[in-house]
């Protein structure tokens, strides 16, 4: 009778391959439910990724400090403050699926903020956030309450443990 080794991973954490192929995905202008169904995760996992380590690169706002998406049919010309009738304008790459502007076709000619996920910088980001979660629990001397974490931290610290939440 052979005995099978208990799996030292459960496959759960994304790798770094996995992360490639999700840029990739983003590069290629793919939706998010492809990018999940080719790293076989689910589409909400892919959305949190992509959404959690893209950086952000905010638009040069020297000669234009507000920009509208009313601005070709607005009267108030020109914009010097946000008006009652200012819009954001949108981009469908950014705000929509992959949620990201690498190699946008778009993304040269707008003049909005835009965000790029970079699969290297998120696995770094995402290292990094294992072992600050895990010297802030193993660090008795060092423990901060879960009640002072703010929504974000809380989320993340029971994301990154989820044996510590109790039924």
């Amino acid at each position: 009778m052979v005995m099978k080794r208990k799996q030292l991973h459960d496959g759960t954490h994304l790798t770094l391959s996995e992360r490639k192929i999700i840029q990739a995905g983003v590069e290629n202008n793919s939706t998010k439910a492809d990018i999940a169904r080719t790293i076989g995760k689910d589409a909400t996992t892919a959305a949190k990724k992509i959404r959690r380590h893209r950086e952000l690169k905010p638009r040069n706002t020297f000669n234009s400090p507000f920009i509208c998406a009313k601005m070709k049919s607005c009267a108030k010309k020109p914009c010097i403050k946000k008006c009652g009738i200012h819009e954001e304008p949108k981009c469908s790459c950014r705000d929509k699926s992959p949620g990201a502007c690498n190699k946008c076709p778009d993304g040269q000619k707008r003049r909005i903020d835009k965000y790029f996920y970079n699969a290297v910088n998120a696995d770094k980001k995402y290292q990094q956030d294992l072992v600050d979660f895990r010297e802030g629990i193993t660090n008795k001397k060092n423990i901060i309450p879960f009640s002072t974490l703010n929504k974000v931290q809380a989320i993340r610290v029971l994301a990154a443990f989820p044996h510590f939440i109790q039924a």
